[in-house]
Protein backbone atom coordinates (compact mmCIF):
# COMPACT_ATOMS: atom_id res chain seq x y z
CA UNK A 1 0.00 0.00 0.00
CA UNK A 2 2.55 1.90 -0.17
CA UNK A 3 3.36 2.76 3.51
CA UNK A 4 6.40 2.30 4.99
CA UNK A 5 6.71 0.57 8.79
CA UNK A 6 9.25 0.20 11.18
CA UNK A 7 9.38 -3.72 11.65
CA UNK A 8 8.48 -6.80 9.40
CA UNK A 9 5.79 -7.39 12.10
CA UNK A 10 4.22 -4.37 12.03
CA UNK A 11 3.96 -4.62 8.27
CA UNK A 12 2.45 -8.07 8.32
CA UNK A 13 0.47 -7.00 11.19
CA UNK A 14 -1.10 -3.79 8.88
CA UNK A 15 -1.36 -6.35 5.81
CA UNK A 16 -4.52 -7.37 4.78
CA UNK A 17 -5.43 -11.11 4.14
CA UNK A 18 -3.80 -11.60 0.51
CA UNK A 19 -2.15 -8.64 0.45
CA UNK A 20 2.22 -8.91 -0.44
CA UNK A 21 4.61 -7.18 2.29
CA UNK A 22 7.46 -5.99 -0.04
CA UNK A 23 10.66 -5.42 1.51
CA UNK A 24 12.63 -2.10 1.55
CA UNK A 25 15.61 -2.56 3.05
CA UNK A 26 17.36 -5.43 5.53
CA UNK A 27 15.51 -6.66 8.55
CA UNK A 28 16.64 -7.99 11.71
CA UNK A 29 14.11 -9.85 13.25
CA UNK A 30 14.27 -9.88 16.82
CA UNK A 31 11.10 -11.82 17.66
CA UNK A 32 9.50 -14.93 16.24
CA UNK A 33 6.79 -13.53 14.17
CA UNK A 34 3.13 -15.02 13.93
CA UNK A 35 1.75 -15.72 10.53
CA UNK A 36 -1.87 -15.88 11.15
CA UNK A 37 -3.39 -15.06 7.82
CA UNK A 38 -2.26 -15.27 4.55
CA UNK A 39 0.43 -13.12 3.60
CA UNK A 40 3.16 -12.70 0.57
CA UNK A 41 6.51 -11.30 1.56
CA UNK A 42 8.76 -10.15 -1.21
CA UNK A 43 12.59 -9.83 -0.41
CA UNK A 44 13.38 -7.39 -2.85
CA UNK A 45 16.68 -8.08 -2.58
CA UNK A 46 17.14 -7.66 0.61
CA UNK A 47 17.96 -9.57 3.95
CA UNK A 48 16.32 -10.96 6.50
CA UNK A 49 18.54 -11.61 9.81
CA UNK A 50 17.26 -14.33 12.67
CA UNK A 51 18.52 -12.62 16.06
CA UNK A 52 19.09 -15.25 18.37
CA UNK A 53 16.07 -13.44 20.41
CA UNK A 54 13.83 -15.40 18.01
CA UNK A 55 14.35 -18.16 20.56
CA UNK A 56 13.26 -21.30 18.05
CA UNK A 57 11.40 -19.87 14.94
CA UNK A 58 11.77 -16.75 12.54
CA UNK A 59 8.30 -17.26 11.65
CA UNK A 60 5.18 -19.32 13.14
CA UNK A 61 2.94 -19.37 10.96
CA UNK A 62 -0.89 -21.13 11.55
CA UNK A 63 -1.78 -19.40 7.77
CA UNK A 64 -0.43 -19.01 4.90
CA UNK A 65 3.32 -17.57 4.18
CA UNK A 66 4.74 -17.03 0.20
CA UNK A 67 8.44 -15.91 0.33
CA UNK A 68 8.88 -14.27 -3.13
CA UNK A 69 12.00 -12.26 -4.72
CA UNK A 70 15.51 -11.98 -5.03
CA UNK A 71 17.36 -12.02 -1.20
CA UNK A 72 18.26 -13.37 1.09
CA UNK A 73 16.89 -15.35 4.32
CA UNK A 74 19.48 -15.95 7.31
CA UNK A 75 18.00 -18.45 9.40
CA UNK A 76 21.04 -18.56 11.12
CA UNK A 77 19.83 -21.63 14.05
CA UNK A 78 16.04 -20.65 13.35
CA UNK A 79 13.78 -22.64 11.53
CA UNK A 80 9.52 -21.66 10.17
CA UNK A 81 7.60 -23.56 11.52
CA UNK A 82 4.16 -24.55 10.61
CA UNK A 83 1.32 -25.27 12.91
CA UNK A 84 -1.61 -26.55 10.62
CA UNK A 85 -0.21 -23.67 7.98
CA UNK A 86 1.18 -23.34 4.77
CA UNK A 87 4.54 -22.38 3.48
CA UNK A 88 5.07 -21.72 0.11
CA UNK A 89 9.07 -20.65 -1.26
CA UNK A 90 8.94 -19.04 -4.71
CA UNK A 91 12.27 -17.16 -4.20
CA UNK A 92 15.21 -16.09 -2.35
CA UNK A 93 18.14 -17.91 -0.74
CA UNK A 94 17.68 -19.50 3.09
CA UNK A 95 21.00 -20.55 4.81
CA UNK A 96 20.18 -22.45 7.97
CA UNK A 97 23.71 -23.23 10.24
CA UNK A 98 22.39 -25.74 13.04
CA UNK A 99 23.43 -29.29 14.26
CA UNK A 100 20.17 -31.01 14.71
CA UNK A 101 16.50 -28.81 13.94
CA UNK A 102 14.86 -27.89 10.48
CA UNK A 103 14.76 -24.93 7.98
CA UNK A 104 11.03 -26.07 8.16
CA UNK A 105 9.10 -27.82 11.08
CA UNK A 106 5.87 -28.92 9.96
CA UNK A 107 3.10 -30.20 12.79
CA UNK A 108 -0.80 -30.57 12.40
CA UNK A 109 -2.08 -30.28 8.71
CA UNK A 110 0.58 -28.64 7.38
CA UNK A 111 1.70 -27.78 3.71
CA UNK A 112 5.10 -26.70 2.55
CA UNK A 113 5.54 -26.01 -1.29
CA UNK A 114 9.20 -24.65 -2.92
CA UNK A 115 8.26 -23.34 -6.40
CA UNK A 116 11.72 -21.83 -6.82
CA UNK A 117 14.41 -20.16 -4.54
CA UNK A 118 16.99 -21.94 -2.42
CA UNK A 119 17.81 -24.17 0.88
CA UNK A 120 21.43 -23.70 2.25
CA UNK A 121 21.67 -26.19 4.74
CA UNK A 122 24.65 -27.13 6.97
CA UNK A 123 23.83 -29.27 10.00
CA UNK A 124 19.96 -30.66 10.64
CA UNK A 125 17.34 -30.90 8.21
CA UNK A 126 16.13 -29.23 5.43
CA UNK A 127 12.68 -30.45 6.31
CA UNK A 128 10.99 -32.08 9.02
CA UNK A 129 7.28 -33.34 9.51
CA UNK A 130 5.54 -36.35 10.66
CA UNK A 131 3.91 -34.90 14.14
CA UNK A 132 0.16 -35.32 14.54
CA UNK A 133 -1.99 -34.83 11.23
CA UNK A 134 -1.16 -35.09 7.51
CA UNK A 135 2.01 -32.81 6.01
CA UNK A 136 2.31 -32.59 2.19
CA UNK A 137 5.42 -31.75 0.83
CA UNK A 138 5.75 -30.71 -2.87
CA UNK A 139 8.88 -29.85 -4.19
CA UNK A 140 8.48 -28.56 -8.00
CA UNK A 141 11.02 -26.40 -8.29
CA UNK A 142 14.25 -24.74 -6.75
CA UNK A 143 17.10 -26.40 -5.24
CA UNK A 144 17.80 -27.95 -1.54
CA UNK A 145 21.79 -28.08 -0.73
CA UNK A 146 22.69 -30.14 2.31
CA UNK A 147 26.29 -30.02 3.70
CA UNK A 148 28.15 -30.92 6.65
CA UNK A 149 26.25 -33.58 8.06
CA UNK A 150 22.50 -32.20 7.08
CA UNK A 151 20.23 -34.03 4.81
CA UNK A 152 16.92 -33.95 3.18
CA UNK A 153 14.97 -35.48 5.92
CA UNK A 154 11.52 -35.57 4.87
CA UNK A 155 10.28 -37.31 7.97
CA UNK A 156 10.64 -37.24 11.82
CA UNK A 157 11.98 -39.81 14.39
CA UNK A 158 8.96 -40.12 16.17
CA UNK A 159 6.19 -40.03 13.43
CA UNK A 160 2.86 -40.48 14.41
CA UNK A 161 1.03 -38.38 11.19
CA UNK A 162 1.06 -39.30 7.59
CA UNK A 163 4.02 -37.82 4.95
CA UNK A 164 3.05 -36.98 1.52
CA UNK A 165 5.95 -36.52 -0.15
CA UNK A 166 6.00 -35.16 -3.89
CA UNK A 167 9.57 -33.93 -6.16
CA UNK A 168 9.04 -33.19 -9.93
CA UNK A 169 9.44 -30.40 -12.52
CA UNK A 170 12.86 -28.96 -12.14
CA UNK A 171 13.72 -29.36 -8.17
CA UNK A 172 17.14 -29.91 -7.60
CA UNK A 173 18.35 -32.20 -4.19
CA UNK A 174 22.20 -32.07 -3.21
CA UNK A 175 23.20 -33.78 -0.42
CA UNK A 176 26.85 -33.84 0.56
Amino acid sequence: NGTGYKSLADAIAAANDGETVTLLENIDVTETLKIAKNVIINLNGKTVTANDSCVNNIFDVTGTLKITGDGIVDLNTKGIRLINGTLEIAGGTFNYNRIGGAVVKMLGNAKFEMTGGKLEVSGGSAVNAGYYGTQNINISGGTIVCSNGANPAFGASDTVGEILLKVSGDATIEVG
